[in-house]
């Protein structure tokens, strides 16, 4: 959140001096952003496979020194059994890799999962009463996606998954933070930013 702050100070899109406020009530955004009269509520979420956090547990507790191999998955389900989390958490086994455009499409599908579960949450009420809310997103999933034309493959098959669920009611903006960039998404147009990281 922090280096978003950063980006969206340098972008011009937020002023100074800017009140943040951390919120845990359920139905409402993560955090309100006020300043200069305006209010805008962020939500904020992982983009990561949920089995990956049951895999690093078991690697933390059973196999702390063990090198993990890249594997597939899916978010909307479960791939992996318990012995296979195992046996990738232990390091011992790796998975089928992936060819041409598939790991810029499996990144595109999980970053729609993800907007479509959090639009479908702002749809049934869940962050009223603000007129204006953003999505903030941290690109977590696990596909050899890294360069930045990569990344903009990956984020060209995404758009024509969003103009659905970016018409209104929606989320204004949808921001991705990938490693070095930050995506601006809106329903008519989107940008790329260099992401701001003060602290390094």
């Amino acid at each position: 959140m922090a280096r978003f702050l950063a980006t969206a100070y340098t972008q011009g899109l937020i002023d100074v001096p800017i009140s943040i406020n951390h919120r845990d009530n359920t139905g409402n955004p993560d955090f309100l952003l006020s300043f200069g009269g305006t209010e805008i509520g962020a939500e904020c979420v992982e983009v990561v496979p949920q089995e990956w956090y049951a895999i690093e547990a078991i690697r933390r507790r059973d196999f702390p020194g063990a090198m993990t191999f890249s594997h597939r998955f899916e978010p909307r389900e479960h791939v992996y059994s318990k012995s296979q989390k195992m046996n990738i958490a232990s390091g011992s086994t790796s998975g089928p890799g992936w060819v041409g455009d598939e790991p810029e499409r499996e990144w595109a599908n999980a970053h729609a999962y993800f907007v479509e579960d959090k639009v479908q949450k702002l749809r049934k009420g869940n962050y009223q009463p603000l007129n204006r809310v953003w999505l903030v997103m941290q690109d977590e999933w696990r596909v050899p996606v890294s360069t930045v034309d990569e990344k903009l493959l990956a984020l060209s098959l995404l758009l024509p998954m969003l103009p659905n669920l970016l018409s209104r009611p929606s989320f204004e903006r949808i921001f991705i933070c990938s490693n070095s960039i930050l995506f601006d998404i809106r329903s008519t147009e989107w940008n790329v930013y260099p992401l701001e990281n003060w602290w390094q």
